[in-house]
């Protein structure tokens, strides 16, 4: 998917639900400050490298990007939500 492929992705095999696109990094040893900022960067690289193109462009009504940031015992997460611009039949 976009310039790359993500740590991990779920989308449905049917209809037009929400996706998931997640990115995972690891540092050995991360302050509260620096797990932030490094999720944040996950998220950039997610965004960068369009991994959520193709699930826009199967007319998802939208997706859900993670960054995780790792060190040890200590997890930081962030998440943005991209909307798609297509106009979604309901029934």
């Amino acid at each position: 998917m976009g310039l790359g492929r993500s740590d991990i992705s779920i989308s449905p095999k049917k209809g037009n639900d929400n996706s998931f696109i997640f990115e995972l990094k690891y540092v050995k040893e991360g302050s509260e400050r620096s797990l932030k900022t490094l999720a944040n960067k996950a998220i950039k690289q997610i965004k960068e490298k369009e991994y959520y193109k193709e699930m826009l462009n199967k007319k998802i009504k939208k997706v859900t990007l993670f960054g995780f940031a790792f060190s040890k015992n200590k997890v930081k997460v962030v998440s943005e939500i991209i909307e798609s611009k297509f106009k979604v039949k309901e029934f």
